[in-house]
């Protein structure tokens, strides 16, 4: 296994690291009376594989989000709406009942949840020079598998 931890319950994690490539929004909130930056408030990062099979970073901190494509400043979209506070964003390690924000891609979006929040899909543009955007999770749930599967048992219960 390469670029992952084994945790004691059987499952992989992704190994943390990468290059500096930003300041992250809402991470240096203030100055400790010693002059050193406290941060106060968690980043989450996670890629996204757009159409075109390039990579973009998705970078979600307190209430902001970016995408950072092929991992570059120059290339950077806001993302506007972003309703998940920064200590939300990443499980607590020593108190397993405050889990982190979950993610999951399919398409052109990435489907977000957390507990204390509705799900939220995060939508991709359809064009490189698109905006992103963040929608509800009930907003986007009128897919055809969906249909067939309401249909499907609707017959049954008769």
């Amino acid at each position: 296994i390469h670029n992952f931890f084994a945790t004691p319950y059987g499952t992989l994690r992704r190994r943390p690291g990468m290059r500096y490539v930003a300041r992250v929004h809402g991470t240096l909130s203030h100055l400790s009376t010693t002059g050193i930056a406290v941060a106060d408030h968690g980043v989450r990062l996670f890629t996204f594989r757009g159409r075109d099979n390039v990579d973009v970073l998705i970078v979600l901190s307190h209430y902001a989000a970016a995408a950072l494509r092929n991992g570059s400043v120059a290339d950077r979209k806001t993302i506007p709406n972003s309703p998940w506070q920064g200590r939300h964003l990443n499980p607590d390690p020593f108190d397993g009942s405050k889990p982190g924000i979950k993610w999951s891609q399919s398409g052109n979006r990435i489907l977000v949840t957390h507990p204390q929040y509705s799900p939220r899909y995060i939508v991709a543009p359809e064009t490189r020079d698109g905006a992103w955007s963040i929608v509800s999770g009930e907003a986007v749930l009128d897919t055809p598998a969906l249909a067939t599967f309401d249909a499907r048992y609707a017959v049954e219960d008769r």
